[in-house]
Parts: structure tokens; C-alpha cells; sequence
């Protein structure tokens, strides 16, 4: 279970802001020579294109989607103790991504990350995000996944008004394989979930067993 801190407010107007005129890229570069060893940001009205990308890092969420950005992934490998995040009115579509979280994870916090605008939206999403999730979607985000395979404590964990699609794959979830909450709405068709799922609130989950 993963409960929205007690000043949810204050996080979505620091993240807000740090999104509001973001370029599209990380601390690492512009996405197109992005090394995947560092957090990738997108937000303003900027798009994002990744295609075969490999990640591996010590600390997540690996990659944040926030703003206006209308982003794609295909194809990548996510090594991270948080995977995706999307949030604001970002639109993401996920196809045959692989993403691995575990529950180790270097934290970051506003002070180490001092002024650098990716670092500070880090530590902003981990002050409402745990690791061993792979995806998350808030705000007015939406995600489509198509195929692909996510594991971790919580596969999916879906909050705010967030709208999520998973078109097939595999979620898999030790605690939870799908948590929504909020006014948060998932369906799945074709998906293979494995683990509980729970919604709360007035949320909803369809297409899986234990939805609404």
C-alpha cells in the first residue's frame, strides 16, 4: 500500500514547476545520446522518443514524465528501483518494455539535489513513490502499456486522476500487481497480472480479477 503523503499539494506544485519549462532531457543529455545512467526528465510541451534503450540505475524513478510531454518507449530495458512515473497531462505509450525494480535504492533528497532541476523532480517523486515500483501514473497522466513485462513490489501503482491502459504483458507484483487509488482508472485486456490487486477510493480497475 502506498499512501499519498501529508502535503500532497506541496509536491505537485514543486514537481509542477520543475516540469513546467523542462526541455526533455536528463542530467545525462538530450534523449538521442542519453547513456541511461542518470534520470531522464521530459516536460513542457516537449515529446520523447526511445527506442532500445538499456537502463541501469541505483536510484528512480529511472524516468519522469510530467507536463504537457508526449512521450514513446519501445523496446527498452529498465534496471531501476522505480521505473516510469507520469504525471501532469503527460500521454506515455510503453511498447515491449522490461522493467525490473527491486527495493534497494539510492535516495535523494531536495538538499543533496541543490538546484539541478532533474535531481530535485527525483526527489520530489520519491517523496510520494517507494522502490520496487516500476510504474506510476498521477495527476491527469496517461499511460498505455502494450506488452512488456514489469516486476517489482508493486507493479502499478495508479493515483490522483490518472488513466492507465495495459494492452497484454505481464505485471507482476509481490505485495501488489496493481494498486489504484484517488479517482485513478485502470483496464487491462489481455494482460497477465500476478499478484493482488486493490483499488481504493473512487477508482477503478477492469479486465483483471479483484477490479471493480
Amino acid at each position: 500500500m502506498r499512501p499519498l503523503p501529508s502535503c500532497p499539494f506541496v509536491f505537485s506544485a514543486i514537481l509542477a514547476t520543475l516540469l513546467l519549462g523542462c526541455k526533455g532531457h536528463g542530467g545525462s543529455g538530450a534523449p538521442d545520446d542519453w547513456d541511461g545512467k542518470s534520470p531522464l526528465l521530459c516536460g513542457g510541451h516537449q515529446t520523447l522518443s526511445l527506442k532500445g534503450k538499456t537502463v541501469q540505475m541505483s536510484t528512480g524513478p529511472a524516468i519522469i514524465l510530467g507536463g504537457d510531454c508526449v512521450a514513446t518507449l519501445e523496446s527498452c530495458i529498465i534496471h531501476a528501483p522505480i521505473g516510469v512515473s507520469v504525471g501532469g497531462n503527460a500521454h506515455a505509450t510503453l511498447k515491449n518494455v522490461q522493467i525490473e525494480s527491486g527495493t534497494t535504492m539510492q535516495p535523494v533528497s531536495m538538499a543533496s539535489a541543490g538546484t539541478d532541476p532533474t535531481m530535485l523532480a527525483v526527489a520530489a517523486e520519491q517523496m510520494v513513490v517507494k522502490p520496487g515500483t516500476p510504474y506510476f501514473a498521477a495527476g491527469n497522466g496517461e499511460l498505455t502499456i502494450e506488452g512488456g513485462h514489469a516486476s517489482g513490489k508493486l507493479a502499478l501503482y495508479a493515483s490522483g486522476n490518472a488513466k492507465v491502459t495495459v494492452n497484454g504483458g505481464t505485471l507482476t507484483g509481490t505485495e501488489h500487481a496493481i494498486d489504484a487509488n484517488g479517482g485513478a482508472v485502470v483496464h487491462a485486456q489481455g494482460a497477465k497480472v500476478e499478484g493482488a490487486v486493490q483499488h481504493r477510493g473512487s477508482s477503478k480497475v477492469t479486465g483483471v480479477p479483484g477490479g471493480t
